[in-house]
């Protein structure tokens, strides 16, 4: 059973009427003259009503006008339906639509026209990973956007790392995927936020190791100090008032006691143990 959140408003888009819903009469005049632009006025003086021209909403709101193609469209799925709906869905967005099936026949298409998205309706795991890397060898040039019901961190991995440009969970709004349709033909990327949310929280927490008091003494952990920062020793020498010859003695002896061969070695066993 698919979600409802995607598909909710598709029945208003390809003209489905709830059963529950009274039937509608059919329009009138002025309705039909509204709809393409024109309105009715009716005569001040009492005679018959004559057209006049209305503004069209679309003008003002910014909405693509009819004629004009945001681009073309491949869209797969398996269940007849869905596809049709989500065609007419995009068709009103004014993309230019193919619908298919299966991947099977999208080279075939793609040869014969231009295409400027793929949106692939994913099924099973094992179902999406076989169609993905089939489009990313035979339609290696155009994005990839993937719809499907479990959009979780392991999954949105797997899509990205098999080419896709994007996914998108079903439960998603319409007006999610028209403007996810135009970031990825923008050349953009989209990652759904809950799953970025849960990889965070799944990403493991680096224990830190409480820190281990060994007997150093004052000038040694000054020095110890120093070689975290990457001073040499005549530096150090300097900045503690010693000969340089007596660091080199403290070194030893903190390598010693540290069980560690050299300075690297040392600044970052001082570092693990916090000292």
């Amino acid at each position: 059973m698919y979600p409802e959140n995607i598909l909710e408003r598709l029945s208003i888009t390809a003209g489905v009427q709830s059963e529950a819903s009274p039937l509608r009469a059919p329009p009138d005049r002025t309705e039909i003259g509204l709809s393409w632009g024109r309105g009715i006025k009716q005569d001040t003086g009492g005679g018959s009503k004559v057209p006049t021209e209305v503004i069209d909403p679309n003008m003002s709101t910014g909405h693509p006008q009819i004629g004009h193609s945001q681009g073309r469209v491949v869209l797969i799925n398996s269940h007849t339906i869905i596809r049709e709906c989500l065609a007419q869905a995009m068709r009103s967005w004014t993309y230019e639509v193919e619908t298919l099936p299966s991947v099977e026949g999208c080279v075939d298409l793609i040869s014969r026209h231009t295409c400027d998205l793929i949106i692939l309706w994913g099924g099973s795991h094992l179902d999406l990973a076989a169609d993905l890397d089939f489009l990313r060898g035979a339609c290696r040039s155009c994005p990839i956007l993937v719809i499907c019901d479990t959009v979780g961190a392991e999954t949105v991995i797997k899509v990205l790392e098999s080419g896709a440009r994007g996914i998108l969970p079903t439960s998603s709004k319409l007006d999610i995927l028209n403007g996810v349709m135009s970031l990825i033909r923008s050349g953009g990327a989209y990652v759904p936020p809950d799953s970025m949310i849960e990889a965070y929280r799944a990403e493991p927490t680096v224990s830190v190791q409480p820190s281990i008091d060994l007997p150093f003494t004052p000038r040694q952990s000054a020095i110890i100090a120093a070689i975290r920062k990457g001073s040499p020793n005549k530096i150090i020498a300097y900045d503690l008032g010693m000969c340089e010859s007596t660091v080199k003695v403290h070194i030893r002896s903190i390598m010693k006691k540290l069980k560690v061969r050299n300075r690297t070695e040392l600044a970052l066993k001082a570092m693990d143990l916090r000292i």
